[in-house]
């Protein structure tokens, strides 16, 4: 008859000496260690993030222009509170709406949305230093008054797409 061995004990290397057992012991001690080091680094590198992230929407809420930021196709991707302020409609009014709904009048909204494309689509569209040409152009508030508005096109790119 065979002897067998009991289940789960296979994996179980003895040690030559007490001090292999001690030196093991002591490495098990220092990876749990580093682990509760990794994961508390980690979460202070979350709060470090929320904290810049709200710091940033602080810095852009009270700013008394409009800031929207627009997906590659001219769609709403999100808002300040300046363009809730100038227009009336909240985020998640505006929210997957384009950009053209705010203007009074389809004269506007078409120009408007050629502004986009070009800048959109056009590689070379270039802000001149610090300074991004401006357009006139007249917004309706959502109680359907008209507003002059002066809109600066700014081009730039997140995660390999334009917005």
């Amino acid at each position: 008859m065979s002897e067998s061995k009991p289940q789960g004990k296979d994996n179980i290397v003895p040690f030559k000496t007490l001090d292999d057992a001690l030196a093991r012991i002591a490495h098990l001690e220092q990876k749990v260690a580093d682990f509760n080091a990794m994961e508390q680094a980690t979460g202070a590198q979350a709060m470090e993030l929320l904290y810049s992230e709200a710091r940033l929407r602080t810095i852009l809420d009270n700013i008394r222009d409009g800031i929207a930021t627009l997906d590659e196709y001219g769609y709403i991707r999100s808002i300040s509170l300046g363009v809730e302020r100038i227009f009336g409609h909240t985020m998640e009014d505006l929210k997957g709406q384009r950009l053209e709904l705010l203007m009074a009048d389809d004269e506007n909204r078409q120009h408007l949305s050629l502004l986009f494309a070009e800048a959109i689509q056009d590689a070379d569209f270039q802000i001149d230093g610090y300074t991004a040409p401006t357009y006139q152009l007249i917004g309706r508030h959502a109680n359907g008054q008209k507003l002059p508005l002066e809109i600066a096109l700014n081009r730039t790119t997140f995660d390999g797409k334009p917005m």
